[in-house]
């Protein structure tokens, strides 16, 4: 909204015309004083002080304007959509379209028309990161082919860059089942506002299928050859029933150890340990990959890889001195 004010002067007209007329009478008779002997060649000299002071006057006179924008800041509602590869999967008896499709459905229904004209609605698309945000129209735009789904590291991203800003809450779009974190205590924060979380699917048949995946692996990533060092890889999933599955650990390749591992029924994450040799010197790529299961339809985060420097283990020393000595040429 725009508005226009008016500033008048605050003194009355009569006021100021006897003013100028007073300035104007003290001009001619300063005039006629002070230039007796030479009247008639300073007439042009005093009528261009008469013009003058009619001018500042007349400006002085002049009402001011000026010209206000007011803009109303409404409160902002951000939707995190997923767009992860898992979106494009189904899980749901009840329909054939994807969670991708749904996710879609569900931005172009009337709740964000009747809610954008109260509150500015952002969607925010996230994978791994945080992307830039765009308005429910544009999410047509948008692909699912992320690799992954960091729900904690994007919800702490997000209230950090609106912080400060009045938010009614974060609409949840994601199925959640790819995330690559530790921590999976996402949906009971705490968070500075409110998530709401949309059901996309029956959640009871995402939990009946096997899921794994490699949260992390942690190792030195340089190495002094002949000496072994750790790796711990730390392995998540849910709907195994306490069963066990086998955990494969590879050199550049080739499959070097494989072992089994069991999680708790309820799912869970444990922590698995490999002992890493290093024969040789040069790079090594070592992966930690878990076999896809039995009806196990999230399979792009079953694996993780590392490199390793081997490096020499003799020391070598530089040593500098101010100028060279006569046996440096030995």
């Amino acid at each position: 909204m725009t508005a226009d004010w008016t500033y008048e002067h605050s003194v009355p007209t009569l006021l100021a015309l006897l003013l100028l007329a007073g300035a104007a009478g003290f001009v001619v008779f300063s005039f006629l004083r002070h230039n007796r002997s030479r009247v008639v060649l300073g007439w042009p000299l005093l009528g261009f002080r008469l013009l003058f002071l009619l001018l500042l006057f007349w400006v002085l006179l002049l009402p001011g304007r000026r010209r206000v924008t007011i803009e109303k800041v409404q409160p902002r509602l951000p939707v995190l959509l997923d767009t992860s590869v898992s979106m494009t999967h189904n899980l749901d008896r009840a329909s054939d379209e994807t969670r991708w499709q749904k996710a879609q459905a569900f931005l172009g229904a009337g709740w964000t028309r009747r809610l954008g004209a109260r509150c500015r609605i952002e969607v925010y698309p996230f994978a791994a990161g945080l992307g830039t945000p765009v308005s429910p129209g544009q999410v047509g735009a948008l692909a699912p082919d992320g690799q992954a789904t960091a729900l904690n590291a994007t919800l702490g991203r997000l209230f950090d860059r609106i912080r400060g800003q009045e938010i009614l809450g974060v609409v949840v779009l994601s199925d959640g089942l790819d995330t690559r974190e530790r921590r999976e205590t996402w949906a009971g924060g705490p968070w500075p506002a409110p998530l709401y979380v949309a059901a996309l699917e029956n959640p009871d048949e995402t939990e009946i299928l096997p899921d794994v995946r490699v949260d992390a692996v942690e190792t030195p990533r340089r190495a002094v050859v002949d000496w072994d060092t750790p790796l711990t890889a730390t392995l998540a999933g849910n709907g195994l029933r306490g069963e066990t599955f086998p955990v494969q650990l590879l050199r550049n390749g080739r499959l070097v150890e494989q072992a089994a591992i069991q999680l708790p029924p309820e799912g869970g994450s444990r922590d698995m340990q490999f002992i890493l040799p290093h024969a040789g010197i040069g790079t090594e790529t070592w992966t930690v990959r878990v076999p896809a299961l039995p009806r196990e339809t999230q399979t792009n985060d079953n694996e993780m890889v590392v490199s390793v420097e081997v490096l020499d283990s003799q020391n070598r020393v530089l040593f500098l001195e101010h100028t060279p000595r006569f046996e440096s040429k030995y």
